[in-house]
């Protein structure tokens, strides 16, 4: 076996499957939602045109490359619903195949082209296996699949009479195992099922064996399973240990396996910051995880949040809790996949949650796992003693938390707007206009204030001081000298102070203020050049006086320290630390006897 990394475009993201010769992927522009043609050999890509420049009309999420290169099919999303859409590789052609449906995935064409392998989800939530037609969008449906889940693979044997597809052992299981599916009859069974997780299958370009990934060996590794008339010919054998965090993304002609591997990993950390001398930050699930994110304390200070990955292949995401006391780590059984964690309600027994990638945020129970929707929405969220508050493309929702009924609604619709967003504490809304104006929304109150700041052309983070009297803020601008950030505070009258300014490569990044309103804690690193072989972002956590003087190191300092949660008590932050990078390679004759 012969494994080569590959350097696909930066740009994109969701490389697809390759195309029969290795050349080609498919893929999604990050800058506009448009899908790409990505040239494996040469590194560049070429968009085709399908997505307009502001993203009105939509963007995909996911896509399939037809075995010969000559066209594509997206899952276009587009006004809260998904849609099936194919393309030619170079950019004609372009039609709708399925718009009515509530979400569409694409996961392989048939050998022929004439066929696109999907799930389908109806508006009451069923999936359903199907065929579609690749000429007019005709529909066969073959198989219903319970719990409302999606397969993480599928794939098509190469005559297109057989489905092999991964699903949950359980509603509730983390673990999964490999199905076949007869696409004629809709019977199906199972590949080799065993204790642990089951994953990813794939069929051999003759379709005389599949290639899964478990960790029935404890490693997460590459096995084989011989089939003749979509049935198992024989017992699963290993052909490679310990893959690592591996997802494929299928099979070229003369059998090279092409995937992404995870690199690096993140972690949640805590550290003790009060007095000067910091204590040693410790991660909270040391060996344990793949990848940790996005750490939220709990109103009680007991309680942290994050999102987990746990799988071999670091693809979901898992919601799990930390226990300060106990020191124990659990996992929250929910049905609904989620992201990243928002925040908790008041009385800490509930965390507000993002869905995986839908726009959508959930109210989960910490004990149970009930999940309940809460709003659809695409930014912040936060969970008041008044309602839960959520931002939306045109401004910002109080809602009632029990019943979903809006309270109170802030527009920030105004084309004189060019940017909005939720406060720190979610308390406020902030917005920037054309003209330097800033207003600041209560939007639990309702009352407003506001100051102009001219020069400032984008704004971050913001955050209201304890007491309520002030208002910190980053904001972003150019002068002749080039490139600036600046941390500022505005009391609501006369115009802002300055207490920290970063120039060209220099960022700046609000965590939020200590309890006692003197501080205010932030994150400065300098950012590596985009050609730089081998990119750092060494992150120092700092305080700065807010009546003035030096900001002054809490002696925290590591790589890519980000996502600062702070205790109630300010004693104490939780933060995210590294990154996971994505590698794509290349390993071939994995299927060779």
């Amino acid at each position: 076996m012969i494994a080569r990394k590959t350097s696909p475009p930066g740009g994109v993201w969701g490389l697809s499957n390759p195309s029969d010769d290795g050349r080609y992927a498919a893929a999604t522009v990050n800058e506009t939602g448009d899908v790409a043609i990505v040239d494996l050999a040469s590194g560049q890509y070429r968009p085709l045109g399908i997505a307009r420049s502001d993203g009105s009309n939509g963007y995909a999420s996911m896509t399939a490359l037809s075995p010969d290169g000559t066209a594509v099919a997206v899952c276009w999303w587009v006004a809260d619903k998904g849609e099936l859409h194919v393309v030619r590789s170079d950019g004609t052609g372009h039609r709708v195949l399925i718009d009515s449906a509530a979400d569409v995935a694409a996961y392989q064409w048939s050998r022929d082209g004439s066929l696109i392998l999907a799930v389908i989800t109806d508006t009451e939530g069923a999936n359903t296996v199907a065929l579609v037609a690749a000429a007019d969008g005709a529909v066969r449906p073959v198989h219903k699949l319970p719990d409302g889940e999606f397969p993480e693979l599928m794939t098509l044997s190469p005559d297109a009479r057989y489905v092999a597809y991964d699903y949950p052992q359980t509603p509730l299981s983390r673990d999964r195992d490999v199905f076949i599916l007869d696409t004629h009859t809709g019977q199906q069974w199972p590949l080799a099922a065993a204790p642990g997780n089951d994953t990813a299958p794939l069929w051999a370009p003759d379709g005389r064996a599949i290639l899964f990934f478990s960790d029935r060996s404890r490693a997460f590794s590459a096995w084989m399973v011989p089939m003749a008339n979509g049935r198992p010919a024989g017992e699963p054998r290993l052909v490679k240990d310990d893959v690592g965090r591996e997802w494929p993304r299928g099979f070229t002609r003369n059998g090279a396996l092409h995937y992404m591997l995870w690199a690096g990993f993140a972690e949640v950390y805590v550290a003790a910051i009060n007095g000067t001398a910091s204590v040693s930050p410790e991660p909270i699930s040391p060996r344990q995880a793949l990848s940790n994110f996005y750490p939220r304390w709990s109103p009680d200070g007991r309680f942290i949040a994050y999102r987990s990955e746990r799988r071999g292949e670091g693809s979901r995401a898992e919601l799990w809790v930390y226990d300060t006391t106990t020191q124990r780590e659990e996992r929250v059984a929910t049905e609904q996949a989620l992201g990243l964690p928002f925040g908790w309600s008041p009385d800490s027994q509930r965390i507000l949650a993002a869905g995986p990638d839908d726009g959508r945020v959930y109210a989960v129970d910490r004990a149970s796992g009930d999940t309940r929707l809460v709003a659809k929405t695409e930014r912040r969220a936060h969970w008041l003693p008044e309602g839960i508050v959520f931002a939306t493309p045109k401004g910002v929702v109080l809602q009632d938390a029990a019943s979903n009924r809006a309270i109170r609604s802030v527009d920030f619709s105004d084309a004189g707007i060019t940017a909005f967003g939720i406060g720190l504490d979610g308390r406020t809304a902030m917005a920037l206009w054309k003209t330097g104006r800033v207003t600041l929304r209560d939007v639990v109150s309702g009352t407003a204030r506001e100051w102009h700041d001219p020069g400032v052309t984008r704004m971050d983070f913001h955050a209201m001081a304890p007491q309520g009297s002030a208002v910190a803020y980053t904001g972003f601008g150019k002068d002749p000298i080039g490139d600036w950030v600046s941390l500022k505070v505005s009391s609501g009258t006369g115009d802002p102070r300055e207490l920290l300014r970063g120039r060209g490569a220099e960022r700046i990044v609000l965590a939020g203020w200590t309890p006692d309103g003197m501080n205010l804690l932030v994150m400065r690193w300098t950012q590596s050049p985009p050609d730089s072989p081998a990119p750092t972002r060494s992150t120092t956590l700092w305080r700065v006086p807010v009546g003035g003087g030096a900001p002054v190191s809490t002696g925290i300092t590591m790589e890519a320290l980000r996502d600062v949660s702070i205790h109630p008590d300010g004693r104490r932050i939780a933060f995210n630390v590294g990154f996971k990078n994505a590698e794509e390679w290349v390993l071939e004759n994995l299927l060779a006897r």
